[in-house]
């Protein structure tokens, strides 16, 4: 261990990134810790996720040990006497994977105790399926050694001995190890013999160099082999990534890639030493120079449309879509849908309109979104789609809500559906992660080979795809149609109209996406008559001969919803490339939306309609506490300016809204109400008692989690809400 503070910093690095992970001292608000302390299998929590875990858990460690005893176990020149020189330096090369791993039990046991409320013996039950898969694991590969230590690798070191010397990079390297053994004062006087004793070494005069170079030829045999074996791993398990059951938990697949990871630096790190660094990043220069010129196609795509043409994206192509004639006749179609939603409130003659927008979070967002609706729509006597035209928002609020509008749809055509049943926001708040973390060791990091078919179409097999079809499986395939699927409905009324709006990365402008000609989104405030802003661009016109229309509703919901590092940014059919990411680096609420079209239609709202009500959904309560800028250490002070810009965005974007807001009011003669539903917590004093925890940022929920925000809009704050949006829908003279 002193060895390695001295030398090799970068092996210790994985136990700091992982201790940051287990503790929550990195990713904490991700909800990072949860998928070690509580890590899902085919949707549950039980001995075979354990399991899984005590798998992945022992094949780092062995991962930690060969590329240990591979870099320094030449120090140990007592070693070459022994019978089984690798079992015996991994026996005294355990201290650290001992001490972490009894640190991470003790972690798991008062997570499922203080968190999840297990009693002992499941507790005992989900411990045991981890040491059981450890233990496993470590028996295995210290059979596997002892037996190719004695025979197989013994064999094929003494047969290719000579080859292996005529190499003159092997012989440097075996030669600068050498070398340095003699040069080295290392005294070794005893080392540890499993079980419970210490032996100790007699004599610590160097083997002769033959001795020492078989010993070498035979780790690096024994690593080449190990490192080959993890490949063929890795492709097997990419070939069976679409079943169900091939899919481990999330941080048993970041425990692999880190597995591969550690093999792979410490080879680099053996045949180039000095060097290893500056190759390293000549190598990541390299290959990003070689990644702009990648064919579009090994980009992740846009599951539906055409890549074998490419849209025109230039500055002149984006003003000229959204001109006077295409926002007119836009304009004239949806007020016809509006005109059409009108006439289907019978009771009244000037009916209030109301809009859904939503928040962004992730998979939080995504449940919280769907258990408010239920509620509303409950309240509302199942009226709340009825009484809705436009639905706006970011995220996973997004795909919560149109996961609500097609179970609503689908009860409109005839379907048995509950409505307020929670088996709906069951489905929102399965975990979403683990196939998409597999999906990345196994397929998007290494080898992204595998292909299906949509149509006449084919496509790659990412992350991306991962997600959709977790998604399709847990909905019952509900969000699998096209986009143009909704363009009869949503011009019938019979569902709300939707508006996605995802980020374009090329130029921060906003592209639009909907069943219908929104090509009135796509300029500023100012209108058509005058010169403003090109704020965005319509993705079914700028794509038309891409097939636009075609691409799956699931995917556009992805692109709307692009949660950084983890799901990946969709490249779109144009020149030069179109990269999309999540609607909520612009407006993470939706709110920004929902007023352009009010401001567009303001002057029909103000004659047939008794005013807007806007119906925000959020996943966090509005404003943000005040934090302290006391003294900080140097290196915390380098990163104070972006984290605290970067943590405020959202408090930033209410700011903003909240400016806008008040021109709605002018807009509409006061005939505006905002209504906001906040996920938050209960009292402090509460909480503990109803073991309450707030959710994380992540798509994947602990058990509390999903309890908090379930329980969420029965408190006082979100319940005053919800009467006040049930008298103003119900009183028009409100």
């Amino acid at each position: 261990m002193i060895y390695q503070l001295k030398k090799n910093l970068f092996l210790l690095s994985y136990w700091i990134v992982l201790w940051g992970f287990v503790s929550g001292s990195i990713g904490g608000g991700l909800g990072v810790k949860y998928l070690f302390l509580d890590p899902e299998y085919l949707d549950k929590i039980n001995f075979f996720s354990f399991f899984f875990m005590g798998i992945a858990w022992g094949k780092f460690i062995m991962a930690y040990h060969i590329t240990c005893y591979i870099l320094f176990a030449y120090r140990y020149k007592f070693l070459a006497s022994l019978r089984s020189p690798f079992i015996k330096f991994c026996e005294n090369n355990s201290l650290i994977p001992l001490v972490f791993t009894i640190y991470y039990i003790v972690q798991i046991v008062c997570f499922q105790l203080e968190v999840e409320l297990h009693n002992t013996f499941e507790i005992v039950v989900l411990i045991s399926g981890f040491l059981s898969g450890l233990i496993s694991t470590i028996l295995f590969s210290v059979f596997y050694f002892k037996a190719t230590n004695i025979n197989l690798f013994k064999h094929i070191a003494d047969n290719v001995d000579s080859k292996v010397r005529k190499s003159p990079l092997q012989r440097v390297n075996l030669m600068d190890k050498i070398n340095k053994s003699k040069k080295e004062k290392v005294v070794i006087t005893s080392y540890f013999h499993f079980p419970f004793s210490f032996r100790p070494v007699s004599n610590n005069i160097p083997a002769n160099k033959g001795n020492i170079m078989k010993v070498f030829d035979q780790n690096q045999l024994n690593a080449l082999i190990i490192q080959l074996l993890a490949l063929l791993i890795i492709l097997g398990l990419g070939l069976l990534r679409d079943y169900s059951f091939m899919q481990i938990p999330a941080a048993a697949s970041t425990l692999i890639l880190f597995s591969i990871l550690l093999l792979f630096t410490g080879g680099v790190h053996y045949w180039l030493k000095d060097w290893a660094l500056g190759i390293f990043l000549f190598t990541v220069i390299i290959v990003s120079v070689i990644a702009e010129y990648m064919p579009q196609k090994l980009y992740h795509q846009a599951f539906g449309m055409s890549y074998e043409t490419r849209a025109i994206y230039n500055r002149h192509r984006i003003s000229m879509l959204p001109n006077s004639n295409n926002i007119w006749k836009d304009i004239k179609a949806t007020k016809a849908i509006l005109e059409t939603w009108k006439g289907k409130q019978t009771n009244e003659e000037k009916p209030k309109m109301v809009i859904l927008s939503m928040s962004g979070g992730g998979q939080r967002a995504a449940a919280w979104t769907m258990r408010t609706m239920q509620v509303i729509d409950s309240a509302l006597n199942g009226t709340l789609m009825d009484k809705t035209t436009l639905i706006t928002g970011s995220s996973g609020g997004l795909i919560g809500a149109a996961y609500y509008r097609e179970l609503y749809y689908s009860k409109f055509l005839g379907d048995s559906i509950d409505l307020n049943d929670k088996l709906y926001f069951d489905n929102m708040s399965k975990d979403k992660l683990n196939p998409m973390i597999f999906t990345m060791v196994v397929g998007d990091f290494f080898f992204r080979f595998q292909k299906f078919k949509m149509g006449d179409k084919s496509y790659y097999k990412d992350r991306g795809y991962a997600l959709e079809q977790k998604i399709l499986r847990d909905t019952d395939n509900l969000l699998s149609k096209p986009l143009s699927y909704y363009h009869l409905p949503e011009s019938k009324a019979e569902i709300p109209l939707m508006i996605l709006s995802p980020t374009i990365v090329n130029d921060s402008r906003r592209l639009f996406v909907s069943s219908q000609g929104v090509s009135y989104m796509c300029r500023g405030l100012g209108g058509a008559t005058s010169r403003p802003q090109i704020r965005g661009i319509e993705f079914s016109r700028f794509f038309e001969k891409q097939d636009a229309d075609s691409i799956r509703f699931l995917t556009a919901l992805r692109m709307n919803a692009t949660f950084p590092y983890v799901t990946p940014n969709i490249v779109l059919p144009s020149e030069p490339p179109m990269e999309i990411v999540d609607a909520g680096l612009f407006d993470n609420f939706g709110i920004d939306d929902a007023l352009q079209f009010i401001y567009v239609f303001r002057e029909w709202i103000k004659e047939n309609t008794s005013g807007v009500v806007l119906v925000s959904i959020r996943d966090s309560q509005k404003g943000n506490s005040i934090q302290s800028h006391h003294y900080k250490p140097f290196f915390e002070s380098i990163f104070t300016p972006f984290t605290h810009v970067m943590g405020n965005l959202t408090l930033l974007q209410d700011v903003e809204n909240d400016y806008d807001i008040e021109y709605a009011e002018e807009w509409l003669d006061k005939k505006f109400w905002l209504l906001e539903f906040e996920y938050q917590l209960s009292p402090p004093e509460m909480r503990k008692a109803i073991n309450e925890e707030y959710a994380s940022l992540s798509w994947r929920l602990t058990t509390p989690e999903k309890n908090s925000i379930y329980n969420a809009i029965n408190y006082p704050a979100n319940q005053r809400t919800l009467q006040k949006l049930r008298a103003l829908l119900t009183d028009q003279n409100m």
